[in-house]
């Protein structure tokens, strides 16, 4: 990531030097729009908000600037993406308030740029703003705004998946689908909220067979980890079981990449549920060590605040 920043911002700075000597073609700016929104990007994968917000910032002025040019679908277009990486950004650094003008605005593009059923691509960013859109609701508590927003976006993805071989369609169904369920588990519908998730298993379960797609295999060990807390909460403990230890054969199989540190963290807290279970049941068979052993080796990353968190959270399990 580091790498492509730098490459991004020799880039940024040799159009810059561009312009100051004069050169204001559309095309200089096109790129100088692009280059940001890589740093942005950038900047956004390693957590650094404030230098993504600020080239965001820069991005958006030009992009404003191109965009006054209401012919141009392609301004627009960039335009709308530009906003929705504000609005990323600021949710990332907890300003969902700030995040939801954003949105709304690259909404209303998204929205009109939508005048041909047929554009697949201008279908699935205004589906895409729409699940942002939700996602800043929900956490403001609005469930309501959420669901609204979720199923309308739902409706999209559910004409686009309608394309069976169209795996990134079926993908965004699965997840859209997630989503709607996950309102209706705060809700208090666990019953609701389980057959939506079983709808977007049985999604992921197909696009899994592709077993050379290490994305699916761990959005399918995901979802059935999902539906595990589900059937937890339920109280219905043998299926809850029975999904985390398939998920935890998919995650395990994954972790054989020792330098993977997310994949071992999924088998971390994957044997934490299968072993708060089997406490709970009387059966000390040592799935909790086995994720105390885990989250010691992760947590030699001193800098990785969550795996700390991760340490101290096993420690205290082994305790109780």
């Amino acid at each position: 990531v580091s790498l492509v920043k730098t490459v991004l911002d020799r880039s940024v700075k040799l159009q810059d030097d561009l312009t100051s000597a004069g050169e204001t073609s559309p095309e200089l700016r096109h790129s100088q729009a692009a280059a940001l929104e890589g740093i942005t990007i950038a900047l956004l994968a390693i957590g650094d908000t404030q230098g993504a917000l600020a080239a965001a910032q820069k991005c958006l002025a030009i992009s404003r600037d191109l965009a006054k040019d209401k012919s141009n679908d392609e301004a627009q277009d960039e335009l709308a993406l530009v906003l929705s990486h504000i609005g990323d950004v600021k949710l990332r650094a907890g300003d969902g308030a700030g995040a939801l003008p954003a949105y709304e605005e690259s909404l209303a593009i998204a929205r009109d740029r939508v005048r041909d059923k047929s554009d697949a691509r201008a279908q699935s960013d205004l589906a895409l703003v729409l699940s942002k859109m939700g996602d800043v609701k929900l956490r403001a508590g609005d469930g309501a705004g959420a669901l609204a927003a979720f199923e309308e976006s739902l409706a999209i993805f559910r004409d686009l998946a309608k394309d069976q071989s169209n795996a990134d369609a079926q993908r965004a169904l699965a997840i859209s689908l997630e989503k709607i369920g996950e309102v209706k588990q705060r809700a208090g519908d666990g019953a609701g909220a389980l057959t939506i998730y079983e709808g977007s298993l049985a999604i992921f379960r197909d696009l899994a067979k592709d077993k050379s797609n290490a994305g699916a295999q761990r959005n399918l060990a995901s979802s059935l980890v999902r539906i595990g807390d589900v059937k937890r909460r339920m109280g219905d403990g043998a299926g809850a079981l029975a999904g985390f230890e398939e998920s935890l054969a998919i995650f395990r199989d994954l972790a054989k990449d020792k330098s993977n540190a997310g994949a071992q963290r999924d088998v971390s807290l994957c044997l934490e549920r299968i072993g708060d279970m089997k406490q709970r049941a009387g059966d000390t068979s040592g799935a909790l060590e086995e994720r105390l052993d885990i989250a010691r080796a992760l947590a030699k990353d001193k800098s990785n605040a969550q795996v700390q968190r991760d340490l101290a959270f096993s420690l205290e399990r082994i305790g109780d």
